[in-house]
């Protein structure tokens, strides 16, 4: 027959914090890192209830709140809320119209990041500014003759 060896299992342990409570001091003396047993932490008690201090914000988090905070803006007579960012795009977009082209150009090379993310936003060549240069003529005058000075006509 085979003999089975008796196996003795480890006293049950008992946490630190637990055992200088349970424990009864076996000295009185007090002094450097040998605080009372009273004054010792009881279970559940934290050594820093504070906590660590949040961190600061980084920039790339305080630029994201800066941006995507909402403003009132009144357009045709209405108001809406839209965010920071959106108000800044369709100021450059209101100023492309007017004949910006440093706007125009912005506004175009975001929209080509935006649409294609495989790229970076590539710069106008001068062929593109050219391009851009002559649709803004193109469309000035076409305003221009839509829009009578005032004064003239009904």
């Amino acid at each position: 027959m085979s003999e089975r060896k008796h196996i003795t299992r480890p006293p049950k342990r008992v946490s630190q914090p637990r055992a200088r409570i349970l424990r009864k001091p076996e000295r009185s003396d007090v002094g450097y890192r040998k605080p009372p047993v009273e004054c010792q932490y009881q279970p559940g008690q934290s050594g820093n209830p504070s906590g660590r201090p949040r961190g600061r914000k980084s920039e790339e988090q305080m630029l994201r709140e800066l941006l995507f905070r909402k403003v009132t803006v009144r357009e045709n007579g209405k108001v809406h809320k839209i965010t920071v960012f959106e108000a800044m795009l369709r100021r450059f977009a209101e100023d492309s119209l007017k004949g910006n082209t440093k706007s125009a150009a912005f506004l175009l090379a975001r929209f080509a990041a935006a649409t294609s993310f495989d790229q970076a936003a590539p710069q106008l060549s001068a062929d593109d500014n050219a391009v851009v240069d002559a649709f803004l003529k193109d469309f000035r005058a076409k305003s221009t003759e839509a829009d009578p000075e005032p004064g003239e006509g009904s």
